[in-house]
């Protein structure tokens, strides 16, 4: 019951009918499935509150903790906690799926729930776009301004912010890459050849977008996904059937990222936005200048997730915010180095897809044996690619508060947990090593945002 409620808020979020659909606008249907869902789930969702929880999964702790930053600097500098508002939803969705998301057998049922909401959005978009159906929306849709998806998928709970087709093509590139997941490992043909029609439909929108960072994001994306999954020899074949496709889906503004620097071109005007980051955090380390308040002083948002939540939040909230990202990252890919690095013929008995022994009773003899080899279980292939996709992303796009982050952010701590990755290391080593990557990540901004502009 839970895992369903839980995708059926996920399409709510992602579709949203209550706003375009007659006989559902205005309804409160976002609230009507929440609440349900929380109490169902409440046992699941608040073990995964618990202490030992938060230490063997950093993920949880780094999205609780931003909370609690993100709380204080929105009073401090807001005088109130109306922001906060929006990120409490954020939190919620998060810790619903990582507390109800707990087997192989619930992970692939909410990846098809999520897979099928973003198909739909795709298809809607696409159709507006050509004219099959009208939708009064306020705002037209257009090859140079398709943000009907991002509009929809963006705000919950009446929570509204800035979207435009970057953050559509953030969402549909999710979409593709859980389509060509299913499309090559689906065991019922029907759902390979409707995963099939996905790819088509949301490559078309992303072609629509025009979009230089969800182009980038797609390319990162397929290149994990082919790498973990099938190894070098995937990548051997992928290097001249991918670039095939990617011809398809690529406008001759996404492949000119070199263009983007040019004066008065996109890129040049969200350097200067990324330098306006650095300098809101040297006028406020601690706590930054306050939620909302990077467009209150620059007019824009910084294009940035990362920028954005270091100018507004401080330090801290800017090193957990991008702690949560490298952890999943470095966790992910250090098991998939294990994993390649380890033949058939080595794999003991008791090494078994490394979920431990009392995880792989959740597991038919099917899918056991599919995991006695070196490769890994292409569902985690497909949650390394979502996570390394989505951190491309939003490099160029300022998403850090929006609950689709958290889904995604959700998704491969659920995948922790299932496969019986929990944290080793102490918590004073992952403070040390995320302020380190902070520290790197605040500096290389600075220098490289002077060095491109004075170039």
């Amino acid at each position: 019951m839970a895992i369903f409620l839980l995708i059926v808020l996920t399409g709510v979020y992602f579709i949203r009918p209550y706003e375009w659909v007659p006989g559902l606008v205005g309804l409160p249907l976002f609230l009507m499935v929440i609440l349900p869902c929380l109490v169902v789930s409440a046992e699941a969702w608040t073990r995964r509150l618990q202490s030992r929880s938060l230490r063997d999964y950093p993920i949880s702790s780094c999205v609780l903790c931003l909370l609690i930053i993100y709380s204080l600097s929105d009073f401090l500098h807001n005088g109130s906690l109306a922001n906060t508002q929006g990120y409490v939803i954020s939190c919620i969705i998060y810790f619903l799926i990582v507390g109800i998301v707990d087997s192989r057998k619930k992970l692939n049922a909410f990846l098809y729930g999520l897979g099928a909401s973003l198909f739909a959005v795709g298809l809607l978009c696409y159709l507006v776009y050509v004219g099959m159906i009208s939708i009064d929306t306020g705002y037209t849709v257009t090859a140079d301004n398709l943000d009907w998806t991002a509009r929809h998928a963006g705000r919950a709970a009446s929570i509204s912010s800035n979207f435009d087709p970057n953050d559509t093509s953030a969402i549909i590139v999710v979409g593709i890459l859980i389509a060509l997941h299913y499309a090559t490992s689906a065991r019922w043909w029907a759902v390979r050849l409707i995963s099939l029609a996905a790819i088509v439909v949301e490559a078309r929108v992303l072609q629509l977008t025009d979009s230089r960072g969800g182009f980038l994001a797609l390319v990162v994306g397929i290149a994990i996904y082919v790498w973990l999954r099938w190894g070098k020899k995937g990548l051997l074949w992928s290097a001249w059937l991918v670039p095939l496709a990617l011809a398809y889906v690529a406008t001759k503004r996404m492949t000119g990222i070199h263009e983007s620097l040019g004066h008065g071109d996109t890129g040049e005007s969200r350097m200067q936005f990324w330098t306006a980051g650095i300098v809101f955090l040297k006028e406020n380390p601690l706590l930054g200048i306050g939620p909302g308040r990077f467009v209150e002083r620059v007019g824009k948002v910084a294009h940035n997730s990362y920028v954005q939540v270091f100018a507004e939040l401080g330090f801290v909230g800017g090193a957990l915010f991008l702690g949560a990202f490298a952890y999943g990252l470095i966790t992910f890919y250090r098991r998939a180095r294990m994993r390649t690095l380890t033949s058939p013929n080595e794999v003991g008995e008791s090494e078994l897809i490394e979920i431990g022994e009392s995880k792989l009773n959740d597991l038919g003899e099917t899918e056991a044996n599919e995991f006695s080899g070196s490769e890994w279980d292409p569902i985690f292939c497909l949650v390394a690619a979502i996570l390394a996709a989505y951190c491309t992303s939003i490099l160029t796009l300022s998403q850090q508060f929006a609950p689709h982050t958290y889904i995604i952010l959700a998704i491969p701590t659920a995948a922790a947990i299932i496969y019986d990755m929990p944290n080793v290391l102490p918590g004073s080593t992952l403070a040390v090593r995320a302020g380190g990557i902070a520290v790197a990540f605040v500096l290389f901004v600075h220098f490289g945002t002077r060095y491109l502009l004075g170039w």
